[in-house]
C-alpha cells in the first residue's frame, strides 16, 4: 500500500481491535509516541506515521480524550532525564500514568525486503496489557524514501552543577562549558553519546537518547580533590579551612591540597580586624585573596605598605637587597639591617612593628637625605649612629619594607626634631597623621621595592 492508504488501514484496523478487546473497559486518555525504526532510531517517516495516526484516531471518535503530539513532545522533553530511551511497553506502564495517559500507542516500522511492515499496539498503563492491535505493509516508493532521508536534527543544550568551566563533546563534537552550559547545535536522532570534562570535578560519560528539536541534559558533578591557594592581608593572620589550620607563609600565602568538598569553608583571624568567615566551592574558586577589614589606622596602614609591596615587587624595574646579620633572633639580641640598590635612587626603610608601629627607619635624624648610590652597602644603624637596634619582647614578627624611586620621595613627615627616628606610635600619634602617610604612599610613584621578614623569640 501507498504512504496514504496504510495510515487508512492502520488506523481502521486499530480502532476495531480495540473495540474486540476492550468491550469491558474505556479508554479515558490516549496519546500517539513516535515511531521507531528502521534500525531502532526516529525517522522522519516515524513521525509522520505516528502525526497521522493521531490524527485519524482522534477523527475516529472511539477515544474520549486525546494528548496533543505537541503537548506529548513537551512532556517527554521536561522529564527526559527519567524517561532515558524510546517507549516501549514496560516504558509505558513505569510512566504511562505519571505524564497523564492511561493507554499510549506506540509501533515500530521494519525495514522488510520489498516493503515496511508497521506494527502498532495499543498499550494500558496500569497493567501493560495489550488493548489493540494492528500492521500494515507500506509500499517502498518515492514518499517513503523521502521521509526515511530527511534529516532529524536537534539543539542539544549541556548543564553541569555546580556551573563550572571544562570540556564537554557530544559525538565527538568538543566544546567548552561557558558557566556551567554548552549548546550543541545539529545533532541527529538517535542515540546520543556525551562526555564531560568538567574542571575540578570527576568526568562522566552517558548515552541518551535525541528525539526533538531541542534536547537538554543535566549532570550534577561529583567533587574531585582540587588545591586552592589563599593570599591574605594581613600576612600575620591565622587561616583555618574546614576546622583545620592552614599555615600561612611570610607573604600571607597558604595552598591547601586535596580540597575534594563541593562546599568549603574558611575563618580567617588577625589582631585588629575583623574576623572573616566564608564558603567557597574549590572547582571554581581555586585562587582567593582576601583584604580582612580594620578600622585601626595603624594596620590599615601596614596592610597598606604590604599590599604597595607586593605590586611593585612583583613589576620592578631595579633591584633592592635587603638583610639583616642574622637569620633568627632572641629577645634581648642586637639586630641591625643591611640594604643595597644596583641604580642610583631615593629610598625609605619602614619597619612595621610586632604591636602595628610603624618606623621610618632611613631617611633619619643622623642621614636625613634619601638618596642612595647603586651598589654601595648601607646599615642601619650605621657605625656612626653610636647605639645598635635591641630585640624588645615580646617575640613575634616584624617587618622590614624597602621602596625606593629614581624621583625624590616624601612618605613621612621628615622634620627630625628631638627624635632620631620618625615614628607613628599608638597613643601619640593621631590618626590623621597615619592616614596622612597613607595618602603619602598612594601618590608616591615607586619603581623598585624589597621586604624582610624578622622572627624572634
Amino acid at each position: 500500500m501507498n504512504l496514504y492508504d496504510a495510515m487508512a488501514y492502520l488506523s481502521v484496523k486499530l480502532v476495531e481491535s480495540v473495540n474486540n478487546q476492550t468491550k469491558d473497559h474505556i479508554i479515558s486518555k490516549i496519546a500517539v509516541a513516535d515511531f521507531i525504526g528502521p534500525d531502532d532510531r526516529i525517522t522522519g517517516l516515524g513521525e509522520y506515521i505516528a502525526d497521522k495516526t493521531s490524527i485519524r484516531l482522534f477523527d475516529s471518535g472511539a477515544f474520549p480524550d486525546f494528548m496533543e503530539r505537541k503537548q506529548l513532545k513537551q512532556i517527554l522533553q521536561s522529564r527526559k532525564t527519567e524517561m532515558s530511551g524510546y517507549f516501549d511497553r514496560d516504558s509505558v506502564v513505569k510512566f504511562g500514568k505519571m505524564i497523564g495517559v492511561d493507554s499510549m500507542v506506540i509501533g515500530t516500522v521494519n525495514n522488510l525486503e520489498s516493503y515496511y511492515d508497521v506494527t502498532a499496539k495499543i498499550i494500558q498503563s496500569e497493567t501493560g496489557r495489550i488493548l489493540g492491535m494492528a500492521d500494515a505493509r507500506l509500499a517502498k516508493d518515492g514518499a517513503t524514501e523521502k521521509l526515511l532521508s530527511k534529516s532529524m536534527f536537534s539543539t542539544l543544550t549541556i548543564s553541569v552543577d555546580p556551573p563550572v568551566s571544562g570540556k564537554a563533546s557530544v559525538n565527538g563534537i568538543t566544546l567548552s562549558l561557558s558557566q556551567g552550559l554548552a549548546t550543541f547545535t545539529q545533532i541527529p536522532y538517535g542515540e546520543c553519546q556525551i562526555i564531560i570534562k568538567p574542571d575540578g570535578y570527576s568526568p562522566m560519560q552517558s548515552s541518551i537518547p535525541i528525539r526533538s528539536q531541542f534536547e537538554s541534559f543535566s549532570q550534577r558533578l561529583k567533587a574531585q580533590s582540587v588545591d586552592v591557594a589563599f593570599q591574605i592581608i594581613p600576612p600575620d593572620a591565622k587561616l583555618t579551612v574546614n576546622g583545620k589550620n592552614a599555615p600561612l607563609n611570610d607573604q600571607g600565602f597558604a595552598e591547601v591540597r586535596n580540597l575534594n568538598c563541593t562546599e568549603c569553608s574558611y575563618v580567617i583571624v588577625a589582631k585588629g580586624h575583623k574576623t572573616r568567615t566564608g564558603e567557597f566551592r574549590p572547582a571554581i574558586d581555586k585562587s582567593m585573596i582576601i583584604n580582612l577589614e580594620t578600622d585601626d589606622a595603624f594596620y590599615h596602614l601596614g596592610n597598606k605598605i604590604f599590599s604597595t609591596y607586593k605590586k611593585v615587587e612583583k613589576n620592578k624595574d631595579f633591584e633592592i637587597q635587603l638583610w639583616s646579620d642574622k637569620k633568627s633572633y632572641r629577645v634581648g639580641d642586637s639586630i641591625a639591617f643591611y640594604f643595597k640598590t644596583d641604580r642610583d635612587c631615593y629610598l625609605t626603610l619602614i619597619n612595621i612593628g610586632k604591636t602595628g608601629n610603624i618606623t621610618q627607619l632611613f631617611p633619619n635624624k643622623i642621614h636625613p637625605d634619601n638618596s642612595v648610590k647603586a651598589g654601595v652597602q648601607y646599615r642601619i644603624p650605621g657605625p656612626n649612629y653610636g647605639f645598635e637596634f635591641i630585640v624588645e619582647p615580646p617575640g613575634g614578627t616584624e617587618r622590614i619594607y624597602a621602596l625606593a624611586s629614581t624621583s625624590p620621595i616624601g612618605i613621612f613627615d621628615n622634620q627630625f626634631n628631638t627624635q632620631t627616628f620618625t615614628s607613628l606610635t599608638r597613643g601619640k600619634t593621631r590618626d590623621i597623621g597615619v592616614y596622612q602617610a597613607g595618602q603619602n604612599l598612594s601618590s608616591t610613584k615607586l619603581e623598585s621595592a624589597a621586604e624582610y621578614v624578622v622572627h624572634s623569640r
